[in-house]
């Protein structure tokens, strides 16, 4: 993901009127930094640790809900100001609730959730806590909302001919990271 969010930095210093080009940028490389809080995550080796990665892995989701916006923003051109006024309001203020409360209501050591895999030979043990209310919202909300994103794409690439290719690619890699 660094790579592309590098690449698509140099497309847009390229041709500074493609704001799709940053946007994109800057959510490929949101993208890339859960991509390590998940690299953390995985290679935990006790609960305080995975919680640990766990949390900065879900407030990283926030910014990446904020970016995802703004990239559907520009590329759709259909996506009201005020509403991704409200989506960057709405993600902050669950980023600083997830910073700020340390209890049951965000990830508490006192709700393990650990995981045991088994692989052929090999264990993987996945320590991580049960998300409380807060990011129980976060995650019902950010489902909401890509749902929406997606739809927005799928009318733009039916009413513009323009950005079919770049819409065509986003629908697939967002199908593909989501599922």
């Amino acid at each position: 993901m660094f790579f592309l969010g590098i690449f698509h930095f140099g497309l847009y210093f390229r041709k500074t009127d493609d704001k799709e080009n940053l946007s994109f940028a800057i959510l490929a490389i949101t993208i890339g930094i859960y991509d390590l809080f998940c690299y953390g995550l995985y290679n935990s080796h006790s609960l305080e640790e995975g919680i640990f990665w766990q949390k900065l892995q879900l407030l990283n989701a926030d910014i990446i809900s904020i970016t995802l916006g703004w990239f559907v923003l520009h590329l759709s051109k259909k996506m009201p100001r005020k509403l991704f006024i409200f989506i960057i309001v709405l993600y902050m203020t669950f980023l600083l609730l997830g910073i700020f409360i340390q209890s049951e209501l965000t990830l508490s050591l006192n709700k393990p959730a650990i995981k045991y895999i088994k692989i052929f030979n090999y264990n993987i043990t996945y320590y991580e806590g049960t998300p409380g209310l807060i990011f129980i919202i976060q995650g019902i909300s950010q489902i909401i909302n890509y749902i929406y994103f997606l739809l927005i794409l799928i009318m733009s690439l039916r009413k513009a001919k323009k950005i079919y290719n770049s819409c065509n690619h986003f629908i697939n890699n967002f199908f593909l990271f989501y599922c």
